[in-house]
């Protein structure tokens, strides 16, 4: 829905049919992530390997084959443990309608370790004139959630408690994402990476 109305947006300043300096409520949309682990998640969506209650699946987890896959989930309904702090991938600004921090990378620490198992991403609104926002991370809403195909463990000595040891601690691991809100693919590309500093 953030991309919907930046959209018609930007097409109702090009056709003039809004002020090209007029402001929107809301001036902006953050799109926000954090990293997870959830066994709920794995149970629910991971590959059966085989059959399951007397049906195979092999033909099931061959269309999966090596893909990180997409849902929009209620994630109040699943548990997780959150794995690294709440971090930005992008702003759409609807006043001056471009989107910042398009395809670049934004990069956030492990708070705790755990197996990262997935990237929650929502959108938190917000006014030019107010600090107050509206979160999508919340029960009513459902959030976007990128499941890897494979977990990846993150261990103690691998993670931080502050966000200045990222560059000072070779050893730290953190995640790495980048958006692209004009990918040919689909409406975005998602690209996560995981490394030691």
């Amino acid at each position: 829905e953030a991309l919907n109305y930046y959209y018609q947006l930007k097409a109702l300043k090009a056709r003039n049919l809004i002020q090209p300096n007029s402001r929107s409520i809301p001036s902006f949309a953050q799109i926000q992530a954090c990293a997870i682990q959830s066994d709920d998640l794995r149970r629910a969506y991971n590959q059966l390997g085989g059959s399951c209650c007397g049906f195979r699946h092999n033909a099931v987890d061959d269309a999966q084959g090596d893909n990180e896959f997409d849902f929009n989930l209620p994630m109040w309904q699943y548990d997780y443990q959150q794995l690294t702090p709440e971090f930005r991938l992008a702003t759409i600004d609807y006043d001056e309608t471009k989107v910042l921090m398009n395809n670049s990378w934004s990069r956030c620490h492990f708070e705790k370790p755990g197996r990262l198992d997935a990237l929650i991403l929502w959108v938190e609104y917000g006014s030019a004139t107010s600090s107050d926002t509206i979160s999508t991370f919340d029960r009513f809403h459902r959030q976007q959630v990128r499941i890897l195909k494979e977990s990846i463990v993150v261990a103690k000595d691998e993670a931080t408690a502050t966000i200045s040891t990222i560059s000072d601690d070779p050893g730290v691991l953190y995640i790495q994402c980048k958006i692209d809100f004009y990918s040919s693919e689909d409406d975005y590309s998602l690209e996560i990476k995981v490394k030691k500093a």
